[in-house]
């Protein structure tokens, strides 16, 4: 793709003037979220170029349409955008696709590797960073969901590269997944609905053999903390994985949740709390606040002591 600069757009309308031959020609100044110029192919004519003002005035954007599919590479950006059905360019480059079919991408990027280019990335954004306060964020994804005659409810949110920087405080996050869940019903008992921030899996589609030799971490989440980290906070924790329970509702529920043996390679910490209320099964074993003992409650509400401090 290349760039050119204003001193040849006329150049570029004669070349405009040869594609036109072959392609549907339509010009829109009127719209300001629209380029100055605009060429377009038509849908009879599959392959045929448009060319669209980058809005900058240093560059062009290029489109092959191919039926209703429009395929565009921004050289300024550096951005290749595939968008299905009715689309709409601006000098950010901002694409709109309306009507979108069953598993189509709103703007799909694809990439391979061969022998010469084993570190490939598909998008990268970068940002010379903040010198002052405020707020930056490198990927921004929503979606919600409010459907018709179907009882599920909510939004969700993701985000990559996430920095926050006041003078009140600061957060640093690399992944960021934030949803609000409004309603969640399930068809049948085989049914199962999910209201995450964030869900993480590691499959083995077939046998996974391992060796034996070095080190493995095989699992969903891996949370790690290191470094020199001086200070514990008065609230707060430094931990690798960190969970917090702030529910209110009527459900029990807990700041960590496990399905399967659980174990610990280390010591494990209680600190005191008050009794804690009478679990639906099982025990719970908890450090007595009024007299630092460790106790454990029973589901029929009944309190053992197991050491004292």
């Amino acid at each position: 793709m290349i760039s050119f600069r204003k001193k040849r757009v006329w150049g570029i309308f004669a070349i405009a003037g040869l594609i036109a031959a072959f392609c549907t020609l339509g010009f829109s100044s009127g719209d300001d979220r629209m380029p100055w110029w605009h060429f377009h192919s038509g849908p009879d004519t599959p392959g045929c170029l448009g060319i669209y003002n980058s809005g900058t005035g240093d560059g062009i954007m290029a489109a092959a349409d191919h039926g209703a599919a429009i395929h565009a590479i921004d050289n300024l950006a550096g951005t290749a955008l595939w968008c299905e059905g009715p689309s709409q360019f601006d000098g950010n480059v901002v694409v709109t696709c309306d009507q979108l079919g069953d598993e189509e991408e709103a703007a799909l990027i694809t990439f391979g590797t061969s022998i010469d280019s084993i570190k490939t990335r598909g998008l990268v954004v970068n940002s010379p960073g903040l010198d002052l306060k405020g707020t930056q964020t490198g990927v921004l994804a929503e979606t919600s969901i409010d459907a018709n005659l179907h009882p599920q409810k909510g939004s969700a949110q993701g985000i990559l590269a996430f920095v926050n920087g006041w003078d009140a405080a600061g957060e640093l996050s690399g992944v960021q997944g934030y949803t609000t869940v409004e309603q969640l019903d399930n068809f049948n008992a085989g049914s199962t609905s999910y209201g995450l921030g964030g869900r993480f899996e590691a499959e083995a589609p077939t046998s996974l053999d391992l060796n034996l030799i070095g080190t493995y971490w095989v699992g969903g989440v891996y949370g790690e903390v290191a470094g020199t980290i001086n200070t514990t906070p008065s609230s707060g924790a430094v931990a690798g994985v960190i969970g917090v329970d702030n529910s209110d509702g009527t459900a029990e529920s807990y700041a960590a949740y496990f399905d399967g043996v659980l174990r610990m390679k280390g010591a494990i910490k209680l600190d005191p709390v008050s009794e804690p209320s009478t679990p639906s099964s099982g025990f719970v074993l908890y450090v007595d606040s009024v007299d630092s003992k460790l106790k454990a409650k029973s589901s029929l509400g009944n309190v053992t002591e197991l050491a004292d401090p």
